[in-house]
């Protein structure tokens, strides 16, 4: 066999130096292309994300003030301790204003999420649906009239205070429902009202109570003689989204792709979402080194925003000017502007989910056979 191929080789040599012409280029080994490419439109799987939970990204849970409903939403509620005082009815020729013996009650807040504190506020709560339920127990057998001031503390000074006037006391029970906005008959509004909370401060005071009558309401009771009255105060508000948010998600895939030492022209990164979040994310896209480090000369490019409340499939597209080449993926998501999210409520389970990932290779990846990443 060995003879034979070396006749048939002298042949091939002895033709073409009769025919006057050159080796056919084909048969010339130094011309062979070395840089082979593999798995050309292969499919990558990738490991899915944890989910993304606003409940716990907001910290809300463990404070006694702060509760869910039956579907999940947060909510600010806290109740003030009775306050029991007496009102003295002077005789018929004082004034309107009757005398109260009246304690100042406070509720102290403790420790507070960062997320209603103020301090490194990255999504502003709205709580402009603050209501306070006011209880006023009377043994006046007449109509009396009482104010009352609320105050916030912050390092035991007074930051902000707001007037309750005009409050109808009859006999027995009373109930009144403080707003920011009057939406009923029961209703009482104190304007700027849902800023009370917004930060919470250390603490909530009512720090005054006045009662006044009318001389012909005055006649109706015993002039001199103490009554007994009973208040009592419940605040709650929603905790709702607001359009002002500001905050940047960080995802490193779980995964060693291992691409460090391979060369890539492009590569696609998958995946489909479900957003129950009321919140639009622009979706970016990092490459990082062995190291965990961002590739600067990698770029990234999507095809579409995550819109709140919505399920669909993103595509990110890195590419780069020469070799793609790198270990790890890391996926950015930042809150876009909402403006129409006044009155969303936060809700412990609503979240962000990626699922079905995987790493889509157009071109393959090259090899070079003559080159580094063979040896």
């Amino acid at each position: 066999m060995k003879n034979r191929s070396h006749i048939f080789i002298g042949f091939i040599a002895l033709a073409a130096i009769v025919a006057g012409c050159s080796v056919d280029n084909s048969y010339n080994l130094e011309n062979l292309d070395t840089e082979m490419s593999f798995f050309k439109g292969s499919d990558f799987p990738v490991p899915d994300l944890k989910p993304f939970l606003i409940g716990d990204y907001l910290h809300l849970d463990g404070y006694d003030y702060i509760v869910t409903d039956e579907h999940g939403d947060y909510a600010i509620r806290f109740e003030f301790e009775p306050v029991s005082f007496v009102v003295t009815v002077p005789d018929l020729g004082a004034d309107d204003r009757i005398a109260v013996d009246f304690e100042p009650v406070e509720f102290e807040f403790g420790q507070v999420p960062d997320f209603l504190s103020g301090k490194e506020q990255q999504i502003a709560p709205d709580l402009s649906e603050m209501q306070i339920e006011l209880g006023l127990d009377s043994e006046i057998p007449a109509e009396f009239t009482a104010s009352c001031t609320l105050e916030t503390l912050v390092s035991g000074e007074v930051n902000h205070s707001y007037r309750i006037d005009n409050l109808p006391i009859r006999y027995g029970q009373n109930t009144y429902f403080v707003k920011e906005k009057a939406l009923g008959t029961d209703d009482i509004a104190v304007p700027g009202l849902g800023s009370i909370l917004s930060p919470v401060p250390d603490a909530l005071k009512f720090s005054e109570f006045a009662v006044s009558a009318t001389a012909d309401q005055r006649a109706l009771v015993t002039p001199g003689a103490d009554y007994d009255m009973v208040f009592n105060a419940l605040v709650q508000t929603p905790i709702c989204f607001s359009a002002d948010n500001r905050f940047t998600l960080t995802f490193p895939l779980d995964a060693s792709l291992n691409l460090d030492k391979v060369g890539l022209k492009k590569a696609e990164l998958w995946l489909d979402y479900d957003n129950t979040v009321p919140l639009n994310f622009s979706l970016d896209a990092f490459a990082l080194d062995a190291s965990g480090k961002r590739i600067d000369s990698v770029k990234a490019s999507t095809d579409s925003e995550i819109a709140g409340l919505s399920s669909g499939t993103a595509c990110v597209t890195l590419t780069t000017a020469g070799d793609l080449r790198f270990s790890s993926i890391e996926i950015e998501l930042t809150v876009s502007s909402n403006s129409d999210l006044s009155g969303a409520h936060i809700n412990k389970d609503q979240g962000l989910r990626f699922h079905s990932m995987h790493l889509y290779l157009p071109d393959g990846i090259q090899v070079r056979l003559d080159g580094p990443a063979n040896q």
